[in-house]
């Protein structure tokens, strides 16, 4: 017979949904790619699993290697409620889970994605955070933007082409050269050392983001429409 590995395991809930009666079926990405626990007895008022199994939570476990399990020695690590508690904050937040539901493979570096969602969670500016984690994904995802400069002068930069368009060239910019600095912000720094975007540029980085993603992955990330 068979044994089964136990070890303990933390994770973050990108998605839930109801499960037969009283559970809870609970989508994870751990630092091991992507893991699915049934949470028994969490859609009961009075069951400690009740919190646990939420949307937007990191939790520990004991993980056994299987593709679907029930959730044992659950405790919760971080509710994320200061990015709950703002309806906007959480808006954009969210988009950090939808990259990881829907765009991020199991051909990853899971440890290092998980790493990364962890601390655009965990950054003081979470809408900053979570724009900047969508753009560093680009390149694992083998669509990243190209901003190296060759010394010439910059005219901006080219959604279509996903890079950097010089002075004299015809192709058409959706950044000007003020923009194009921001997005290598937003790409190259830390998470806790992103500054705050006013709310004219962050719409643009927005659109930037979501033209990008449909021309070059043919995806739409519909929490940052």
């Amino acid at each position: 017979m068979r044994s089964v590995t136990v070890t303990e395991m933390e994770g973050l809930i990108y998605k839930v949904q109801p499960y037969r009666e009283h559970a809870r079926m609970c989508f994870l990405y751990t630092p091991q790619g992507k893991v699915t626990l049934i949470a028994q007895g969490a859609q009961k008022m009075d069951h400690p699993y009740r919190v646990l199994a939420q949307y937007m939570t990191k939790v520990s476990f004991k993980d056994t290697d299987k593709s679907i399990s029930t959730l044992a020695e659950g405790k919760l690590i971080d509710g994320y409620q200061r990015i709950k508690d703002d309806f906007q904050t959480m808006r954009h937040a969210a988009a950090i889970l939808e990259i990881i539901d829907r765009m991020v493979t199991p051909d990853l570096d899971a440890k290092a994605v998980y790493k990364h969602a962890v601390m655009a969670l965990d950054a003081p500016l979470v809408k900053e955070a979570a724009l900047s984690f969508a753009f560093k994904m680009l390149t694992p995802l083998g669509v990243g933007l190209s901003l190296e400069a060759d010394g010439r002068p910059v005219k901006g930069v080219s959604a279509g082409q996903g890079r950097i368009v010089y002075a004299g060239m015809s192709d058409q910019i959706d950044l000007d050269v003020k923009e194009a600095i921001v997005l290598l912000k937003l790409m190259r720094l830390p998470y806790d050392a992103l500054e705050a975007l006013d709310l004219t540029i962050f719409k643009k980085m927005i659109g930037f983001l979501l033209r990008y993603v449909q021309m070059h992955l043919n995806i739409t990330i519909k929490t940052l429409e």
